[in-house]
């Protein structure tokens, strides 16, 4: 399930490898940090075998008597193994990472993120409150930008971030990234706006704006995202997330996981803005 605007694929390639149950707990077990993040874009996977792995990975680190927190990423679909949250939570995880991207069907359906469309985004609240149930915080990931995105667009998404049961809040531009379908349509379209790499590849971060809006002007929509971010990581807002958190995971690490996520982006998405808006005013 290829998502539009994802590289993975192109640079991991297409055919999963998994390593064995072994091989990974004893690189979690050896590792000295004590929280750890799983560089999976999606841990549980698709299939039964899939899932199975990730039982046995987590009764492994609880059978070791491994002693460390760590979150992941993955599909929302997750929630529908109850048995992989009760051993995921047993075994340290306090955060998960999900790609939600879009509160809008018809965008999901643009990005190729056929999974959630199958959710129905009336269900998604159910997803974050199963992760929940199991004393784990949930990370959304949403994108601003998206070809049918207007600044009304944007504050519906800002508003459906601020008043659902998401506790870490990753809002990012969308960036076309060499090797996605999403690359190679804004190329043609003559759409990317600053082109002299390798040099620019600098600027393909995630919180510039670095191609031509459909329904707006680059301006506008830089303009209409610096305002989302005011609102999203307002440091009162942030705090009322993490006491939400809080009573939703009842667990105090979980919550604060998000908390330290949230300060984490907010330092992210204002780093350099100044610069950054200034840039892009004659466009």
């Amino acid at each position: 399930m290829s998502c539009d605007f994802c590289s993975a694929h192109t640079f991991n390639g297409k055919q999963y490898r998994a390593r064995s149950v072994k091989d990974v707990v004893d690189e979690f077990e050896k590792i000295p940090q004590q929280n750890i993040y799983f560089v999976d874009d999606n841990f549980i996977g698709y299939s039964k075998k899939s899932t199975t792995r990730v039982i046995e990975i987590c009764k492994e680190i609880i059978n070791r008597g491994i002693k460390k927190d760590w979150f992941c990423a993955a599909s929302m679909n997750i929630a529908d193994h109850d048995e992989v949250l009760e051993y995921a939570a047993k075994s340290g995880c306090k955060m998960i990472f999900l790609g939600i991207e879009s509160e809008l069907i018809d965008q999901l359906e643009s990005t190729n993120k056929k999974l959630n469309v199958k959710i129905g985004i009336d269900n998604f609240a159910k997803v974050y409150n199963k992760i929940h149930k199991y004393g784990i915080a949930v990370l959304g990931a949403f994108i601003y930008g998206l070809d049918s995105d207007t600044p009304e667009t944007i504050i519906n998404r800002t508003n459906y971030i601020l008043n659902s049961d998401i506790d870490a809040m990753q809002a990012t531009i969308l960036t076309p990234l060499p090797g996605t379908p999403l690359f190679d349509r804004m190329k043609a379209d003559d759409r990317l706006i600053h082109k002299k790499f390798p040099d620019d590849w600098s600027r393909y971060d995630f919180v510039e704006v670095v191609f031509k809006p459909k329904l707006m002007s680059t301006y506008t929509l830089t303009d209409s995202i610096n305002a989302a971010w005011k609102k999203l990581y307002d440091e009162k807002g942030l705090k009322r997330k993490f006491i939400n958190a809080l009573k939703a995971t009842k667990n105090p690490v979980s919550a604060t996981w998000s908390y330290n996520s949230n300060l984490q982006y907010h330092n992210m998405v204002f780093e350099h803005k100044k610069d950054r808006v200034v840039l892009n005013l004659n466009l």
